[in-house]
């Protein structure tokens, strides 16, 4: 949908119902609400109650309404009317807002995916939208918690792309706002509107010892949740690089829940609403590598066709004779909106199917279908890091991605197309 939506709660705003939300530090500080039980709920964790009102209208100064405790509307920011979650911008409302949850076992490279792809989206951005990506700032500055700018640097940036390190596992106690707090991005002008993308990082461990409440609603919310499948857990990877010194395969008894009863966790928490779902075939490297430790006439087909889709990123639209044929959406020198040719993207998807039934993972796909047969799903494979991980360090050749725009692009190419 191309309507606004609550970056938290990923409720769609009506034009009914306006939040204001006093954000002054000292509101905070110097009184004792008591907690807020709409904040507390949908965050998951105590949030202290502060001045806030509902409105019939938009806020838009003094006289609609001042905080009763500083006795000024300068703190005042538009909030949520059901999470009271602050927005950021002021054009929020008139803006076209796309909610993604992102979903997967631990360690299934959530954290690795993020980083890898917020790079990759803001250089699509810049040359093929002629826009750019803008981490935005928090509006509530009375709570203690780092911005998305702040956290993409500090949890996923620095590590990978500075210390050149595997990211530590998305963080569920001492940084417990980290994961509890949607990042959100500013996209630029695009097809006739402000656009924005609210990503919303679950941990795979708090995800497996989920239960349904409250803070989990927004998932059946979302304009589309993305599942990451870790290669890693397949039992050729697992049975053959396991085994191979060159590599560093995690034990999968050390992996926590296997990924279909993490998936069971999520379609339940879905609820009986059908948000599209993205099946991420991730660490896609580890399948490469191993065409490079068996005989590819001992591997299935789906594994040694040198030929598949998901070993190679999608032509460049630049050597497209009809360049409507692109797999990307993209804007013509006018900032006309062309959306992306889906057929690339069916191509794929019937070729992963292959290639998950050759590595045992039929059962996945056997498992959606039984327990959401109407849900509408895709299948994508990436590679965030282009290579396996070797003991905790990225390989010295650098970071090559593959595809990690794919899984994303979809949801927003259906986001844009409806303005």
């Amino acid at each position: 949908m191309s309507s606004t939506a609550c970056p938290l709660c990923f409720r769609r705003l009506d034009s009914v119902r306006f939040g204001c939300l006093c954000t002054n530090s000292g509101c905070v500080q110097k009184l004792d609400h008591g907690e807020d039980p709409e904040a507390t709920a949908h965050y998951g964790e105590p949030v202290n109650r502060r001045p806030f009102q509902i409105l019939d209208h938009p806020w838009r100064d003094d006289n609609d309404w001042v905080c009763p405790n500083c006795e000024t509307g300068k703190y005042v920011v538009d909030a949520c009317p059901d999470c009271h979650y602050p927005m950021w911008e002021r054009d929020w409302r008139q803006a076209g807002v796309t909610t993604i949850a992102l979903t997967g076992a631990k360690s299934s490279g959530k954290s690795i995916y993020i980083a890898v792809l917020v790079q990759a989206l803001e250089a699509y951005l810049l040359h093929s939208l002629h826009t750019s990506l803008k981490a935005v700032a928090d509006a509530d500055q009375g709570l203690s918690r780092l911005g998305t700018a702040d956290r993409y640097t500090n949890y996923y940036q620095q590590r990978l792309f500075v210390e050149r390190r595997k990211p530590d596992a998305t963080p569920v106690g001492t940084d417990k706002w980290n994961w509890r707090v949607p990042l959100v991005f500013s996209l630029g002008q695009i097809h006739g509107m402000p656009r924005y993308l609210c990503i919303r990082d679950l941990p795979g461990e708090y995800i497996e010892q989920a239960m349904s409440a409250t803070e989990w609603d927004f998932l059946g919310r979302a304009d589309g949740v993305l599942f990451l499948f870790d290669s890693e857990r397949t039992s050729d990877v697992q049975n053959k690089l396991g085994r191979h010194g060159d590599f560093t395969v995690t034990l999968a008894a050390n992996l926590g829940l296997p990924p279909l009863d993490v998936l069971d966790s999520v379609l339940h928490m879905i609820g009986p609403s059908a948000p599209p779902l993205g099946l991420i075939l991730a660490k896609l490297d580890y399948i490469w590598a191993l065409r490079d430790v068996e005989m590819l006439g001992s591997l299935p087909a789906a594994i040694s066709n040198l030929g598949a889709s998901y070993i190679r990123e999608p032509e460049q639209r630049e050597n497209l004779t009809d360049q409507s044929h692109w797999a990307y959406p993209w804007a013509d020198e006018n900032g006309t909106y062309h959306p992306a040719d889906p057929s690339d993207r069916d191509f794929l998807n019937e070729e992963l199917r292959s290639l998950l039934t050759a590595l045992g993972g039929g059962e996945l796909l056997a498992r959606l279908s039984g327990r959401k047969p109407s849900l509408e799903h895709r299948l994508f494979a990436v590679s965030a890091l282009g290579e396996p991980i070797r003991g905790k360090s990225v390989s010295m050749r650098g970071i090559t991605p593959y595809r990690v725009l794919d899984p994303v692009l979809w949801l927003l190419d259906r986001s844009w197309r409806e303005a």
